[in-house]
């Protein structure tokens, strides 16, 4: 076998980066209000890459993608369907903290439930079983760990309208094909678009009135302080 220096220089240089990173965050003592912000910020950065993939697959006349060595899975922006589906997974548990949370500002509140449906739809259309796996049980474990005020008003919010669009996308069977940018796929994914919408809308909307009406009482009854 032929030794590749350079690819071995690639690899240190990965660790490397790795390590300093771990090392940076690791070395600077964090405020509630740091880490409150830096989950916002990983929240909205993965939001923002998974509506891309979202969208170039249920509107490929809209945005048009080239095709990957596994069409029927989504892969785009990243260009690999399992590191997509991590990072919708990822998108779904801090979505769910987000919007559960009581401490944090309402609009971040209802942002968060707006977009929760969005992670889950991007995650069915990887169809990457570790990827679902893993971010069933990253929101379970948050569920029986965190145990957030706002679990009640953040649930009530969120699946409904969660479980809505993973059912058209489950019924949109033309847009899990080998070439998904057939005009009967492309109608297949405006419905699925539309539906995406309604209830992104309305997850904002249910977050929205239970923030007005059930949280401050949830904050009264755990006497804890607004904010």
């Amino acid at each position: 076998m032929v030794a590749c220096p350079s690819r071995a220089l690639i690899e240190f240089d990965r660790a490397c980066l790795y390590l300093l990173a771990l090392l940076l965050f690791g070395s600077v003592r964090a405020r509630r209000t740091d880490v409150s912000r830096l989950i916002a910020g990983v929240t909205l950065g993965a939001a923002i890459v998974c509506l891309a993939g979202l969208i170039s697959r249920v509107a490929p006349d809209v945005w048009h993608t080239a095709p990957d060595v596994a069409n029927e899975r989504l892969s785009y922006p990243v260009t690999y369907w399992n590191a997509l589906g991590l990072l919708a997974a990822l998108g779904i548990v801090l979505s769910f903290h987000l919007t559960c949370s009581l401490r944090e500002r309402a609009p971040v509140r209802v942002l968060a439930a707006a977009v929760l449906p969005l992670f889950a739809a991007t995650l069915f259309f990887t169809f990457s079983r570790g990827a679902i796996a893993a971010g069933t049980i990253g929101l379970l474990l948050y569920v029986l760990v965190a145990r957030p005020r706002g679990l009640l008003t953040g649930a009530l919010a969120t699946a409904p309208p969660t479980a809505a669009l993973i059912l058209a996308a489950y019924h949109a069977n033309l847009l899990d094909a080998v070439d998904p940018t057939t005009r009967a796929a492309t109608a297949q994914g405006h419905r699925v678009a539309l539906v995406a919408l309604v209830c992104t809308t309305a997850a904002a909307g249910v977050r929205l009135m239970l923030g007005a009406w059930l949280d401050p009482r949830l904050l009264a009854a755990a006497d804890m302080p607004r904010g």
